[in-house]
C-alpha cells in the first residue's frame, strides 16, 4: 500500500491533495489535518474515475455532497482500522437532461446508485439498489436521501459492498 497520509501542512502538499480526485472538502468542519486531506490508496480511491469538484454542488446538490464527504470519511475510517482488504468499485457519474446527477457503483454482484435532483426542481435524492443474491435470484431496494438518514445509507452501502468484495 502506497504512503498517502499528509506529512506536513506545506501549502503545495496541500494544494496538490486538494486537486486529487480522492480529495472532498464537503464543507468539512473537522480540525483534522488528516482527515480534510487524505488520499486515499488506488484500491479505496471510488471517486478515482471522476474529477469531483464539490463547490459548485454545495448549493444545487446539497445531499449529494453530504453523501460523497460521508462515503469519504467511511472509507477513511474503514482504511484506517482494517487497512486496506479488497479493491472497490469506482463510481461513475452521468447527468440526465433535466441536470439529475447519478452516481452510481457497480460489481458483478450488485448496482448500487444515487440520484440528486437539482434544488430548483424539487431536490429529490433517492439511493437503488440491486443485489444477485444467488444464480436465480435478485434483490432490489430503494430509499429516499434525506438530511437525517443519508450517513446510515452510506454506511449501509459500504456494507455490502464489502461484504460482497
Amino acid at each position: 500500500m502506497k504512503n498517502n497520509y499528509l506529512q506536513n501542512n506545506d501549502e503545495n502538499t496541500i494544494k496538490k491533495y486538494q486537486n486529487s480526485n480522492s480529495y472532498l472538502n464537503g464543507g468539512i468542519e473537522d480540525s483534522s489535518t488528516l482527515l480534510k486531506y487524505f488520499l486515499l490508496p488506488e484500491e479505496y480511491d471510488v471517486f478515482s474515475n471522476i474529477k469531483i469538484d464539490t463547490t459548485p454542488w454545495e448549493k444545487t446538490y446539497p445531499l449529494a455532497v453530504k453523501v460523497l464527504s460521508s462515503m469519504r470519511h467511511s472509507i477513511v475510517s474503514i482504511l484506517e482500522n482494517s487497512g486496506v482488504v479488497c479493491i472497490l468499485p469506482k463510481l461513475q457519474l452521468s447527468q440526465d437532461q433535466d441536470d439529475t446527477i447519478s452516481l452510481s457503483l457497480a460489481n458483478s454482484g450488485y448496482r448500487i446508485f444515487f440520484s440528486f435532483e437539482p434544488q430548483n426542481i424539487g431536490g429529490k435524492s433517492y439511493c437503488g439498489l440491486l443485489l444477485q443474491e444467488d444464480e436465480f435470484s435478485v434483490t432490489t431496494q430503494t430509499k429516499i436521501i434525506t438530511e437525517t438518514n443519508y450517513d446510515s445509507i452510506v454506511a449501509s452501502v459500504l456494507k455490502i459492498i464489502f461484504d460482497q468484495a
